[in-house]
């Protein structure tokens, strides 16, 4: 007893000359003045300073090793004990990232305490994906814009001192007495010195020549030394926020506003008007030439150049009720263009009537070809099957009133086309003409468009698959497209093939008749 008490009396004497470690390792845990004396004399701690430099790492195998010993020398740490110390440590770090002085009589439970807290939050963050928040291409246009992005960048990414990066490119005029939350504080304060600075540094400018290389900042950044982030920063704000840049921005946002027009969704979709608008009027605001509410909405109006009615008393109303609030101005200005009958409906509408026309058309010409390849229907003096005596309405020998495209007959447009008649019609463009003609006719040949007795069918029948039968004797009403009189040209073969050509009607297939190809 007497040896152990003699030992606990040189160990405080000892102690005494490293008040502010013992008072360290008492809070954390160590009760047993014995135990200190081995920590700070086996471990060579002296100053509270040194804790600062110590990872976490490094408390958790000195935990190990004095766990280890023997029974006589041995010192239990055990969870509670190591997370003090390593709270301590992170505190430590923190006074020192601030400036703040490192005062022993500060530390007590309560703010260990906190540290624990502050340091398992710290470490819990979840890791974010590194292109979340990357910066779009750098645009000198939007450069405000750009740069918001680039530190929100800097935001996500914590540096060696566990610091967001955006502490390299902070202004320097900052006081960290005037920050107005605790993360502010942190990044105001943080030293630009040290290695963890330096480090922190080389990042910086390696994202910033990543973002820089082939666009039109390159030739400021390129004037920054080699690895010095900020001074990279510092240029490219000196020039991008300078006055004359400043000026050439906002007057590309005014020329962008002034050349806008709404007309109608066909010309440029509303969305995507306001969408423009507000964007230039971003860009006036971040240069310093922002426009005020009502401003705002006369541009807005002004814009909108629509003849129709419907829209014109949408544009009175926003000038007697929204003059004064451009929010609320295109809301409602959106509510009211979305209740015109179809007009939101009128470009959806066309453009899927055109690609059904160019889906007709596409189909046309397959049926052409396909018809071309297996020598369907193309007779020189091919005819009409079933006209001759003239009951149907095409089948009229008296019509005398035809119309005629690229020098082709198109009275009939339902009716099947020779090999040069198609080729004129797709030559002189009037494809689309005739498909959406057949569509309003579903596509199919008209009830009413059919000869005499011989039917709807033209194809390849009786009469018309052998000798003189193939070329059917018709008498048809002819205008010649230069002349201005109508004169009818019989068929040369016209004798002795009526009766042929209406049997070709008659017993043709469905599949080769009025309509197709």
């Amino acid at each position: 007893m007497a040896a152990a008490a003699q030992a606990q009396a040189e160990a405080l004497e000892f102690l005494a000359e490293f008040e502010e470690i013992d008072r360290t390792l008492f809070l954390c845990g160590f009760a047993n003045p014995i135990h200190r004396f081995r920590l700070i004399d086996g471990e060579g701690l002296d100053t509270l300073d040194s804790f600062g430099d110590i990872p976490d790492e490094t408390f958790d195998r000195t935990a190990r090793t004095w766990e280890s010993k023997g029974e006589r020398n041995r010192i239990a740490f055990g969870i509670g004990r190591l997370q003090k110390l390593k709270a301590v440590a992170f505190w430590v770090r923190k006074c020192q990232r601030e400036g703040t002085p490192i005062n022993v009589a500060d530390l007590d439970e309560a703010l260990i305490a906190r540290m624990r807290k502050e340091k398992s939050m710290t470490e819990k963050e979840e890791k974010v994906d590194a292109k979340l928040y990357y910066p779009p291409p750098f645009d000198p246009m939007k450069y405000v814009q750009w740069e918001r992005s680039f530190e929100n960048y800097l935001d996500s990414r914590r540096g060696r001192s566990k610091i967001p990066l955006s502490y390299v490119i902070r202004p320097a005029d900052v006081e960290p007495d005037e920050a107005e939350t605790e993360y502010e504080r942190v990044i105001w304060s943080a030293p630009h010195e040290g290695l963890a600075f330096e480090e922190d540094n080389r990042e910086v400018y390696r994202i910033y020549k990543d973002l820089m290389n082939g666009t039109d900042g390159w030739a400021w950044f390129n004037q920054a030394q080699v690895g010095n982030g900020r001074q990279a920063h510092q240029l490219i704000v000196e020039h991008y926020r300078g006055t004359p840049e400043v000026a050439r921005r906002a007057a590309e946002a005014e020329a962008a506003i002034d050349a806008l027009f709404y007309q109608n969704e066909q010309a440029l979709k509303f969305e995507s008007y306001l969408s423009r608008l507000s964007e230039n009027f971003d860009l006036l605001e971040d240069n310093d030439q922002g426009l005020s509410e009502t401003q705002k909405v006369k541009k807005f109006l002004e814009g909108i150049i629509s003849t129709h009615q419907d829209v014109i008393n949408i544009k009175g109303q926003i000038r007697d009720r929204f003059s004064t609030n451009f929010y609320e101005a295109a809301k409602h200005f959106a509510a009211q263009l979305s209740m015109i009958p179809g007009y939101m409906a009128n470009r959806t509408d066309r453009n899927r009537a055109k690609r059904r026309i160019m889906a007709m058309i596409a189909e046309m010409e397959r049926d052409h070809d396909e018809r071309v390849a297996q020598g369907y229907g193309y007779g020189q003096n091919y005819g009409y099957g079933g006209h001759g005596r003239g009951r149907g309405r095409i089948g009229n020998r008296n019509r005398q009133h035809r119309q005629y495209r690229a020098g082709v007959d198109v009275t009939d447009p339902m009716r099947m086309f020779t090999r040069d008649e198609y080729a004129r019609l797709r030559a002189g463009g009037h494809l689309e003409w005739l498909a959406n003609i057949r569509w309003n006719n579903g596509g199919r040949p008209r009830n009413d468009v059919r000869g005499g007795r011989g039917g709807r069918g033209r194809g390849r029948g009786r009469g018309a698959g052998r000798g003189p039968g193939r070329q059917v004797a018709f008498m048809e009403q002819h205008q010649d497209p230069a002349a201005e009189t109508t004169e009818a040209v019989p068929n040369a073969n016209a004798t002795g093939n009526q009766r042929g050509g209406n049997a070709g009607a008659r017993f043709g297939g469905r599949r080769y008749g009025v309509g197709r190809f």
